[in-house]
Order: structure tokens, then C-alpha cells, then sequence
């Protein structure tokens, strides 16, 4: 997660969404681990590479949302509007 904090840090130069974005992350792969451990599975191989592609999806798809999101010169709405109108 830490390496995600810096390669948004140095894709969008914004702080903010560098932080709010690594959040999203964290919330995405807690919500994966905490639904494995209530249904009760053991980690074991399958569950190792679910939560590595899961780490993977959740880091790529907010990395390119928050540098279409920088990338655009509008008010804050319409830059949320484009940036998920254009993922």
C-alpha cells in the first residue's frame, strides 16, 4: 500500500488524492480479507493469489482514475464526472 501511496504521489503531484486514493485501497482489500474470514476460509494458495489480484485491481484502476481525474481543467464536479465518464 505504501508503494501505492508513492506511485499516486508522483502520478497526480496532489497529496490529497494521493491519500484519499490509497484509502480507497485499504478499504478495498479489507472488505475482501474481512468477507474471507467470515465465511470462514484459511488462507492458503487460492486465497494468497485472490487477494493479490485483488490488490492489483484496486491499486491500477485507482491509480488511472485519480490521474484522469487530475488530468482534466474543470471545476472539481465535472472532473469527477469525466475522469469516471472516461474509465
Amino acid at each position: 500500500v505504501s508503494i501505492a501511496f508513492v506511485v499516486l504521489l508522483l502520478a497526480t503531484w496532489r497529496p490529497y488524492i494521493a491519500v484519499f486514493s490509497t484509502i480507497c485501497i485499504i478499504c478495498s482489500m479489507v472488505s475482501v480479507i474481512g468477507f474471507m474470514v467470515m465465511i470462514g476460509w484459511e488462507l492458503g494458495e487460492t486465497e494468497s493469489i485472490l487477494i493479490s489480484i485483488t490488490a492489483g485491481f484496486s491499486v491500477d484502476y485507482v491509480v488511472h482514475l485519480a490521474h484522469a481525474m487530475v488530468e482534466k481543467d474543470m471545476d472539481t464536479d465535472g472532473r469527477i464526472r469525466e475522469a469516471f465518464a472516461e474509465m
